[in-house]
């Protein structure tokens, strides 16, 4: 699984004290820590205008660390996301593709 978080302008609203990306970095490390525990892989794109963060699909505790990390440093950005660029990125980067029903 790789997991994406937008960090484009929209994300910079506020909900409260946090902002709605703040609400999708904890959420992403959420469900990292989750698939891991239930035996998945978990990779990471965060992008804004270009790609800010990108891990490829691992596992274990070291890895986790590697995406907290990356979380900590992805910072909001005042213009619209680039999300066919960070589709793009991914697509040349990882060739396999499935789906798990």
């Amino acid at each position: 699984m790789v997991l994406g978080v937008d960090a484009g302008r929209l994300m910079l609203a506020r909900t409260g004290s946090l902002t709605k990306l703040d609400f999708a970095l904890t959420s992403a490390l959420s469900l990292a820590h989750v698939a891991m525990a239930g035996g998945d892989t978990v990779g990471l794109i965060a992008y804004g205008r270009k790609v800010q963060s990108q891990i490829n699909p691992g596992r274990g505790p070291a890895h986790l660390r590697t995406i907290l990390e990356q979380l900590a440093l992805v910072r909001g950005e005042l213009v619209e996301a680039d999300h066919a660029r960070a589709v793009q990125t991914l697509l040349g980067r990882h060739r396999r593709r499935a789906v798990r029903l």
